[in-house]
């Protein structure tokens, strides 16, 4: 294996391997304070974000019309495509009363149809909608290459809730890579690191998608405060697909603040139902009474203290209430239905409020007295550190004698074993995607470079969470079929850092190797 000097940063590191794998000498390392593409803006308006809008069906169906006035109805959104031809394949639509079935090409603007060439293309004939975000240039059809004309559809009008909230919330990464693809043209120069090497290399590069992530929260913290933010942070990582942003559009319409003082007045004991009744109400989980006909007993009777509780609140709080939507529901399993996430929440909020601190406050100092141990000890290998442990025990809300800690939801039978309503795993992940990026702008505001050091020590210590598409992916193309290579991916740094590398080295690209930042594909 090939010894490499350590590098300062992950722009760095990408300077020298750039400089590597194209034969040459890095004549200049990367300056570390530069941040060359940070992404501080939440997700990019790009085609990938509408194609992934269009996957995931983030619009309002009722009412929906093409640019011709014709009404469309989507009964299946089709397969996402990562090979040449049309973004979508397979898609099933009503147009008036006509059903089709084809391909779907998505652009960001009408134009794009016309620049990339396609009214030239055979393997364009088969689609059956054009899809974009803006129509451009005014016009209701393009032509096929067999000279149908082929109908568009402007996005933008009908994006639920709307396309800030969506670019806000939505997570890229969660959708599929189509396929695991080859090895990358950088396989072999990573491969021929020596361990040491490779494991700085991951580690910068998941430090610095760390550091994106803070960017994003100090964006938002520009309007609201801190403890704002983490709650927003901590309703989005509750999410997955479409159900992160009613998560987020739900922590910006019952805000923390004003649900606490809400609830202040109720006593201790039933304080927590208080805020679960707020939180259903105004993201439409409350169900009507004719719903609860058949419903177990103690179930109509939580339902009917939560309406009972909500009429108290509803004259100032019923215009923010989301329109009851099935997305919420929308490829999840029931243990992870909103309604027993929400219930979780109001949980953990009830016992901050009980304990005279608010939430992020709370886990700060928690993290404060655990600094003196985060800096001298040596984590061990198969227990988490102590002070993880207790952060995770924090966010964990078990079922046991809880109402949903043994329902799915208002009208399901109880389930025999009680299920947590945050689990460990949802715990660590809290950790990781909500408290960590909020902790270490906390430390950065207060100007605390003990508390910075150790929310960085805290996140080093995480223990690799679920792998997703992008990451199965970026071990394939990264390291193939190297055991020792893919052994190093033992934090969930590491993990995060194969999101940094898919970003700013592939840059975004599944396909090919033709949009590396080391150089052209060969």
């Amino acid at each position: 294996m090939t010894q490499t000097v350590a590098a300062t940063s992950f722009w760095d590191w990408r300077e020298r391997l750039k400089a590597q794998l194209s034969g040459t000498v890095a004549t200049q390392a990367a300056d570390p304070e530069v941040n060359y593409e940070a992404d501080a803006d939440p997700a990019p308006v790009d085609e990938r974000l509408i194609q992934a809008i269009w996957h995931q069906q983030l619009i309002q169906a009722a009412g929906l019309r093409l640019a011709d006035g014709r009404p469309v109805r989507v009964l299946e959104s089709g397969r996402w495509n990562g090979s040449a031809g049309p973004d979508f394949k397979g898609a099933r639509l009503i147009i008036g009363e006509q059903t089709l079935e084809g391909d779907i090409e998505v652009h960001l603007v009408a134009s794009g149809w016309a620049a990339h060439g396609h009214e030239r293309d055979l393997d364009y004939n088969s689609c059956i909608l054009h899809v974009v975000l803006r129509n451009d240039d005014g016009g209701v059809s393009d032509r096929l290459h067999n000279g149908t004309l082929l109908p568009r559809l402007e996005l933008e009008p009908y994006i639920f809730p709307d396309l800030e909230t969506v670019r806000r919330s939505l997570s890229i990464e969660e959708f599929q890579c189509e396929t695991l693809g080859a090895v990358g043209r950088c396989h072999r120069m990573l491969t021929s690191l020596d361990s040491l090497a490779l494991a700085d290399f991951l580690d910068h590069a998941g430090n610095e998608r760390l550091v994106g992530k803070v960017q994003r929260l100090e964006q938002q913290a520009s309007q609201a405060d801190l403890e704002q933010v983490f709650y927003q942070s901590l309703m989005m990582a509750l999410g997955t697909g479409p159900g992160k942003t009613l998560y987020y559009l739900l922590a910006k319409r019952a805000p923390l603040a004003e649900l606490l003082a809400e609830t202040d007045e109720l006593p201790e004991g039933r304080r927590a139902e208080g805020i679960e009744a707020l939180l259903l109400a105004v993201a439409g989980l409350l169900p009507e009474p004719a719903a609860l006909a058949e419903a177990p007993e103690e179930a109509r009777a939580r339902a009917e203290r939560m309406v009972e509780m909500w009429r108290r609140w509803q004259p100032c709080w019923c215009d923010r209430q989301i329109a009851p939507t099935r997305r919420w529901f929308q490829g999840i399993r029931p243990v992870n239905f909103p309604t027993r996430r929400l219930a979780g929440v109001a949980v953990l909020l009830a016992r901050t409020r009980e304990r005279g601190r608010s939430p992020l406050a709370d886990l700060l100092g928690r993290i404060e007295a655990g600094r003196g141990a985060l800096e001298s000890s040596v984590p061990a290998r198969r227990k988490r550190h102590p002070v993880l442990e207790d952060l995770v025990g924090w966010f964990r809300v078990a079922g046991m004698g809880h109402f949903w800690g043994s329902h799915y939801s208002f009208t399901a039978k109880p389930t025999p074993r009680p299920m947590d309503l945050i689990g460990e795993g949802a715990a660590l992940s809290l950790v990781l995607n909500a408290l960590v990026p909020a902790a270490l702008l906390a430390a950065r505001r207060a100007g605390d470079e003990r508390l910075d050091q150790a929310v960085r020590r805290l996140y080093g210590l995480v223990p690799p969470l679920q792998a997703n598409h992008v990451t199965a992916f970026m071990e394939r193309r990264l390291f193939g079929d190297s055991d020792w290579a893919r052994g190093l991916i033992n934090t969930e740094r590491r993990r995060q850092a194969l999101f940094q590398i898919f970003h700013h080295c592939c840059r975004g690209e599944t396909r090919d190797c033709d949009a590396c930042y080391f150089g052209p594909g060969r």
